[in-house]
């Protein structure tokens, strides 16, 4: 990768970063939630870490995404958001019965980047697997650092992280396999 590429994929990754903050943020204010009890050391570091997962993302292509005409992606992915954060959090705590409301939020997620792909199949650049993976993964961190606790946070980022686990590595290789279609696409 030439520097020149190298600069232009680190202006999209901080571009991607913004927006899927943003999604982020807009959903957590929607609550009028008091913020988790974080550090400016646990923000620097979980900003770190959605930054360095969106390195390994095709930036330009997400950002494609997200503001293909005037940003309707970004505005539906944000409309989802807020509704899975408001019914998660409308008795003011996350618990892990609240994990099923967020496996549905990313199903919906998914359905909605798999229309993307069916109309971007003509494009040069539609969404891969890991991309979509890596996209929300930074939404749900982020969310999950605003709205908890630091201990609480470590816990459910734990029992997320194994949900995707468990999507990429048992069900995509299955549903693929049998219908030969990405990111549960037959399924919806």
């Amino acid at each position: 990768m030439t520097t020149a590429t190298s600069a232009s994929n680190a202006n999209y990754i901080d571009s991607v970063f913004r927006i899927v903050q943003s999604i982020a943020a807009d959903a957590f204010a929607l609550c009028n939630l008091v913020e988790g009890s974080s550090t400016a050391e646990d923000d620097a570091k979980v900003i770190a870490k959605v930054i360095a997962s969106l390195k390994y993302a095709n930036a330009p292509a997400l950002y494609k995404y997200l503001t293909k005409n005037e940003g309707v992606n970004m505005r539906e992915i944000g409309d989802i958001v807020k509704a899975c954060v408001k019914d998660v959090l409308k008795d003011n705590a996350l618990k892990v019965d609240d994990m099923p409301c967020i496996v549905r939020m990313i199903l919906a997620i998914i359905r909605q980047v798999n229309n993307y792909n069916t109309e971007a199949a003509k494009a040069p650049a539609p969404l891969k697997a890991i991309d979509v993976t890596l996209l929300l993964k930074s939404i749900v961190i982020l969310v999950l650092h605003m709205a908890l606790p630091a201990d609480q946070y470590a816990t459910m980022l734990a029992f997320v992280d194994a949900q995707f686990e468990m999507v990429q590595v048992h069900v995509l290789p299955i549903v693929q396999g049998k219908c030969g279609c990405p990111w549960f696409q037959c399924w919806t």
